[in-house]
């Protein structure tokens, strides 16, 4: 079954973040192995795989601050979508030791008229409830998008859909806040960048995983 939403998209309602742009955030983050994912290391291949999807770096972050929740991707920058804040932080994703990553409250990219294209359809996933969606329009799809599930399980779903058809791409033991997509050009590869929920006083994951496009 296909859900269609009423609207093709909807006005961003964020309250303006309290915090201004700059003003310190203190994050700091500790590897995020393959089988946290629920993948494992290849012995046959250059990355490991989680489902369909080559993983490529992740981390957990960690802050005690009470902003830092609820958390949303856009253009590729992180928002809040409960404090309407932003932010940025420096880092290596290479695997290392607890670090502190330079986090800070960063500058908004649109405002509350700022309205956000969002998929008009996407399919009904048993247990799952729709999060959100990217277009991709690659091997007869048109979206990928993340379905986390119904209540307060740690699972999600990595789907690309079109129509009537979806193929379930990765399913995750743990919730998904955000997405980030960007093509590889001159290549069907696609790189997305995910981030947890985002509860509050809990690590939340951050990560990097590509599909192949078949």
């Amino acid at each position: 079954m296909i859900t269609v939403a009423v609207l093709l998209a909807a006005a961003t309602t964020s309250p303006l973040c309290p915090a201004p742009v700059g003003d310190p955030v203190a994050i700091t983050s500790t590897p995020l192995p393959v089988e946290k994912l629920g993948g494992s290391e290849s012995t046959s291949e250059t990355y490991p795989f989680v489902g369909q999807l080559r993983y490529h770096w992740g981390v957990m972050l960690r802050s005690d601050n009470s902003r830092f929740v609820h958390l949303r991707y856009h253009r590729g920058q992180v928002y809040s979508e409960s404090s309407g804040c932003w932010f940025r932080w420096d880092m290596q994703v290479a695997y290392s030791p607890t670090k502190s990553v330079n986090g800070r409250i960063g500058e908004a990219i649109f405002n509350s008229s700022y309205v956000e294209h969002e998929p008009a359809y996407w399919p009904d996933i048993p247990g799952y409830r729709f999060i959100t969606a990217k277009e991709v329009h690659v091997g007869g799809y048109a979206w990928l998008g993340v379905w986390n599930a119904e209540g307060v399980t740690e699972r999600s779903k990595i789907i690309v859909y079109d129509g009537q058809r979806h193929t379930v791409l990765a399913t995750l033991p743990l919730r998904i806040g955000g997405i980030d997509i960007t093509p590889e050009i001159h290549t069907v590869h696609q790189w997305i960048t995910l981030i947890g929920e985002g509860k509050p006083a809990k690590p939340v994951p951050w990560f990097q995983v590509s599909w192949l496009g078949r």
